[in-house]
């Protein structure tokens, strides 16, 4: 029996709260091929590349990024902050963070 998408969700989070970034990577794409539009699960995906220091990859995905509502940026603006604090540029990332 496949996945549900609920199961594949559900385990990206659990796998984003524990802190297991490669888990969180492969769940995460796995939800985005069933949901390819699932705007948190984009996010969740760059914030595991950012915590793998995978920046380009990361910065990918937040350039081809396009919220829709005021929840989905404010995340976005939240891991664009993470992206740019990755990097070393703080003003940056506080100006997203604001």
């Amino acid at each position: 029996m496949a996945e549900s998408k609920q199961d594949i969700w559900n385990q990206a989070v659990d796998a984003f709260e524990r802190g297991a970034y490669s888990l969180l990577e492969l769940r995460s794409r796995a939800y985005l091929e069933v949901d390819p539009d699932y705007f948190p699960a984009r996010m969740l995906l760059a914030h595991a590349l950012l915590e793998m220091k995978r920046f380009d990859q990361a910065a990918a995905l937040l350039e081809g990024a396009d919220p829709e509502d005021e929840r989905s940026l404010v995340l976005w603006h939240r891991t664009a902050g993470d992206y740019y604090k990755g990097r070393g540029d703080y003003e940056a990332a506080e100006d997203e963070y604001a």
